[in-house]
């Protein structure tokens, strides 16, 4: 009675949580936009600096780097991360918007940004999975977390079935078959 109680629980809990991983997911999307679109404000900010001297940005970028005074470099590099950063944030933003839903898992394992993806969890607010995604998620966190309950008693049920036969053997062990 215990155990099923006990995978029960442990079911819901892990199906609540997997339920929550498309609603993290879009909430985490709508950051990351949120960081494109900062990136690519200051992005424009180089590129008309680069107009005002006839330049394109890698040419601007590359004359800042060839500078002989080090914080015209040290700009030059600044600028050369956050053009690399930009493009890193539209992909992922770009591969995330355009994937499906059953697909934006593995697109988001393959985007993961752990100082976005702290952000996000510290901001994130649950919400009730009424999708037929979120409903998925859930069921499959059910099984997982009854699949986890079953394996972590299994050690015990072996452990247990070992020391009835034990006892089973040792009251019959006297006893004449015939």
């Amino acid at each position: 009675m215990l155990r099923r109680v006990l995978i029960i629980a442990v079911g819901l809990v892990f199906g609540a949580g997997a339920s929550q991983a498309p609603e993290f997911i879009q909430q985490y999307t709508q950051r990351l936009g949120g960081w494109r679109d900062a990136y690519m404000v200051d992005v424009a900010e180089l590129d008309a600096s680069a107009k005002k001297l006839s330049q394109t940005r890698e040419n601007y970028i590359a004359a800042l780097r060839a500078n002989p005074k080090p914080e015209a470099r040290e700009e030059g590099d600044r600028w050369a991360r956050k053009v690399a950063y930009l493009k890193a944030l539209e992909i992922a933003y770009s591969d995330l918007t355009g994937a499906s839903s059953w697909s934006r898992v593995p697109v988001f394992i393959q985007h993961y940004n752990p100082e976005l993806a702290y952000r996000t969890w510290n901001a994130y607010k649950p919400a009730i999975p009424t999708t037929l995604e979120g409903g998925v998620y859930g069921a499959a966190g059910f099984v997982i977390g009854w699949l986890l309950v079953i394996a972590g008693g299994l050690p015990y049920r072996i452990w247990q079935d070992r020391r009835m036969a034990a006892t089973r053997k040792k009251k019959f062990e006297g006893l004449d078959p015939l």
